[in-house]
């Protein structure tokens, strides 16, 4: 390339060359390039300056090798952050959101900062442990009884003991749990666990102990189709876990559900009137899945170690019954104050895990609108811990089950058993 040449390509080529050295047409595409000069003059107008900040910023994370997110921050980086923010503010105003090229090439209307996914710390969330949660449900007396399980049977070998199916907690005792007041709870979603002690001698997961563990979820059909759900339901091997069930959701904030313009956005109508089942199992019933659930993970903002996710329930259910999130704390209550449902847990590993609504208010609810509840029951009992590799697996067993309420409230159900390796 001649001097003439050069010339040529760094005045009316190079301008318009990505990272890649591709074309960059920058009417189709918004220029990148531009964005981090912008950042980087903000940092700068900001405060940032390598002689004040340069030293922390070399040395803060010198000595981890991880790269957790629950670390300090580089201050230059939190920067960035305050910039970028700033700048992505700038673009919403003054560019037309093209929607997210990866998932569609069809066009989208630019809603708010939840889509595409740019939010961070929420305000919403300033819970900082579960007091509130311990104030307003004890279940003490449950867990004494009938939330207890310590049939290990030491005299019996492992493999007979993982045979063994009646003396299994009862499903009914999982899904209905009355608390210390002598309050009936019913469980929308939830896993309980029981492990066998570890000997004293030993670290926990050194040696094989015995577990046994149960996973609740609930579904509400129109009552003209229960009889079908019931019959079809009673078939059903619930093992991987292909029935519709929640899942977390993080880029809207806890004050945002159920009601917002961010969650209608992000989810809309999930989990209403959706048909369970993949493959053979498929049922054209139509159901609706109970449970929703919040995530959040702190990593940005490191205001708590590690993460936490609060159970709640569906928004249909707290719509329809016009239950409010009083206090942004995993609680709903009715219009005259009184607690509907709750999580049991959000930063402690409280027994049961659930979600739980209270029994009497959502049977008139069910009864008065033409629906029934019902619930699947998955569980296994197996050994867990030790050096057991494939070769020396000796078999789990695996439960399934069915369970809903008759015309006076009482649970009832079956569920059934096989072994295997």
């Amino acid at each position: 390339m001649n001097s003439e040449q050069k010339k040529v390509f760094n005045n009316e080529i190079e301008p318009f060359l990505d990272h890649n050295q591709n074309i960059y047409d920058s009417a189709k595409n918004f220029d990148i390039r531009s964005a981090q000069r912008w950042i980087f003059n903000r940092v700068v107008e900001l405060g940032y300056n390598p002689k004040i900040h340069g030293k922390f910023d070399k040395f803060v994370n010198y000595n981890r090798l991880d790269n957790s997110p629950h670390k300090a921050e580089r201050i230059g980086k939190k920067y960035q952050w305050i910039a970028y923010h700033e700048f992505m503010a700038l673009v919403s105003d003054h560019f037309e959101f093209k929607g997210d090229s990866s998932y569609s090439n069809n066009e989208e209307n630019y809603k708010g900062p939840w889509h595409p996914y740019i939010r961070d710390i929420d305000a919403s969330f300033i819970l900082q442990n579960d007091s509130h949660i311990k104030s307003s449900i004890k279940f003490s007396e449950w867990e004494k009884s009938h939330g207890k399980y310590d049939a290990w049977k030491k005299s019996k070998s492992d493999i007979n003991w993982l045979k063994i199916y009646d003396d299994l907690p009862s499903p009914v005792n999982i899904i209905k749990i009355i608390d210390d007041n002598k309050r009936e709870w019913l469980m929308l979603e939830g896993f309980v666990k029981w492990e066998e002690k570890t000997s004293p001698e030993y670290k926990k997961y050194d040696i094989p102990i015995r577990e046994v563990w149960n996973m609740i979820k609930s579904y509400i059909v129109k009552k003209k189709d229960a009889k079908k759900f019931y019959i079809w339901a009673k078939k059903q091997d619930f093992m991987g876990r292909w029935m519709p069930e929640s899942h977390v959701f993080y880029e809207i904030y806890l004050g945002e559900y159920p009601d917002s313009l961010a969650y209608d956005g992000i989810r809309n109508e999930y989990n209403v009137w959706i048909k369970p089942g993949w493959g053979n199992s498929e049922l054209s019933i139509p159901v609706i899945v109970t449970d929703d659930s919040y995530l959040n993970e702190f990593t940005l903002d490191c205001s708590h170690r590690g993460g936490v996710s609060i159970k709640l329930p569906c928004r249909w259910l707290v719509n329809k019954m016009n239950l409010y999130h009083k206090y942004l704390d995993g609680r709903f209550y009715d219009k005259n104050g009184n607690l509907i449902t709750i999580c049991t847990n959000i930063f402690e590993e409280n027994f049961p895990s659930a979600v739980l609504i209270d029994k009497q208010t959502v049977f008139n609810f069910l009864n008065k609108n033409n629906y029934v509840i019902f619930w699947t029951l998955l569980g296994e009992k197996q050994l867990i811990g030790g050096n057991h590799y494939r070769e020396d697996f000796v078999g789990r067993l695996e439960i399934s089950g069915i369970y809903t309420l008759d015309n006076k409230g009482k649970i009832y159900g079956e569920n059934y058993s096989k072994f295997g390796k």
